[in-house]
């Protein structure tokens, strides 16, 4: 494997969304990591300024009925969404814009949808070596359970952990590492904007 992979630095992601009061980070993630390996398959790179690759996550806050829109979901759940409708995916996030920021799921499915998922994989507890792997073909969409004032906080470096306080369920996007770095981290997209962080990024 690589010693190190990072595929917001080589172009292969879009524009960090902010999600704003919806709790729809089960639907931005799943379809970010969906829209990178989009990206890659047909090697595009896109600036991080453009929504032209981008793809609808307000369609599957709107349309997967196995999760609860603005009320949280899994990422699972959203990628078998994108995989069952192999003749619908998802439309682009310019014809199908984002209209959900205050937190009330507010409209009903809009149809057609053009792109899909052409596999996925489920980890519960997923070995770091496989997760690797994974990474260093494409991002991956995953969840986590963090401190609420060291990741609320954040603002660059990487981290490590918050001593008795885990209050953040959260889906987000692995999209690269380095186990040459000191301390080795993961390099994560957040859906919180791109002033959030590290353009949007972390690090763990």
């Amino acid at each position: 494997l690589q010693t190190a992979v990072d595929w917001h630095a080589d172009g292969y992601t879009t524009r960090v969304k902010e999600q704003g009061l919806c709790g729809c980070c089960w639907a931005v993630s799943t379809a970010a990591a969906i829209e990178s390996a989009l990206l890659i398959t047909n090697q595009i790179k896109v600036s991080n300024d453009l929504d032209r690759e981008s793809l609808s996550f307000q369609q599957m806050i709107s349309c997967d009925d196995r999760n609860s829109g603005c009320g949280g979901g899994n990422i699972l759940y959203a990628t078998k969404y994108a995989w069952e409708n192999n003749d619908f995916g998802n439309e682009k996030y310019a014809d199908y814009p984002y209209v959900d920021y205050l937190g009330i799921t507010s409209e009903t499915c809009q149809l057609p949808k053009s792109k899909n998922a052409q596999a996925y994989l489920n980890y519960p507890k997923i070995r770091r070596d496989v997760t690797m792997a994974a990474v260093a073909q494409q991002p991956i969409a995953s969840t986590l359970t963090t401190g609420c004032d060291l990741f609320i906080s954040y603002g660059g470096g990487v981290l490590t952990h918050d001593e008795g306080s885990s209050c953040i369920d959260h889906a987000v996007v692995i999209v690269g590492y380095n186990t040459t770095a000191k301390p080795p981290y993961w390099k994560v997209r957040n859906s919180w904007g791109p002033e959030w962080g590290e353009e949007g990024h972390f690090k763990v």
